[in-house]
């Protein structure tokens, strides 16, 4: 294991019933990089967010984080605290009927931080999505832009080293987008934290990224890794 790995996968195959959408023999995630994930839909993107989230078991060998098996290695108390080193927003991420401020401190208060707290945490979240003033609305009534923000906000306010984006602007205008990267390249900026973002988008890997892990064929192949973000590689 090399003492900067983060996410290793083993001969690792992640699919569903008989169908293999990804074989990874040998791949590892660095720490406190930024990496888009780069691929048609159906290429496996948002299947192995889920599995670095141990959302979704590897039918074939092993994910591993810090050196332990995500799925055997980590159990019991130390497998819930592994789950709270990470965040995952999905593309279509759940909403609660409830108002932003409540919707963004939820992460907070199941981990025990006092009301008080949280909401304060929320509101800077809030701000810093750029989504002040709303705190007092039902979520449900955000725009699709301003729901995928909240989602994002969700994450961010709880500080975590790792954080998983399916798809951040995939179903957002460019004004949002814009404002969606900004967040990423921010959160990107705090000291030990690695960022995991699934994409269509080429340009958007090179405006934000410093590691593109291209899909192809059920496999994953790494491109200009330990450049700085936003480096803008060779077309």
């Amino acid at each position: 294991m090399s003492e900067n790995a983060l996410f290793e996968l083993r001969n690792a195959r992640l699919g569903y019933e008989n169908t293999t959408v990804l074989e990874a023999r040998d791949f590892t995630f660095s720490k406190s990089g930024v990496y888009a994930l780069l691929g048609p839909n159906g290429s496996g993107k948002t299947t192995l967010l889920r599995a670095l989230a141990g959302l979704h078991r590897p039918s074939r060998g092993h994910i591993l984080l810090d050196g332990l098996k995500i799925y055997r290695g980590i159990r019991g108390p130390a497998a819930v605290e592994t789950r709270r080193r990470m965040t995952l927003v999905a593309q279509s991420p759940v909403i609660f009927d409830a108002s932003l401020l409540y919707n963004v401190a939820y992460g907070l208060r199941i981990r025990g931080v006092g009301a008080a707290t949280a909401a304060e945490r929320a509101r800077a979240a809030i701000d810093k999505v750029g989504l002040a003033g709303l705190e007092h609305r039902n979520a449900l009534h955000l725009s699709g832009g301003e729901a995928q923000r909240a989602a994002i906000a969700r994450a961010i306010v709880l500080k975590t080293g790792i954080v998983l984006l399916d798809e951040p602007t995939g179903n957002v205008d460019v004004e949002n987008t814009a404002i969606i990267e900004s967040i990423i390249r921010d959160v990107s900026e705090r000291a030990g934290v690695t960022i995991i973002f699934s994409t269509h988008s080429r340009r958007q890997a090179q405006r934000l990224a410093n590691h593109a892990v291209h899909f192809a064929r059920g496999r994953l192949k790494l491109e200009s890794p330990d450049r700085p973000a936003g480096y803008l590689w060779d077309s």
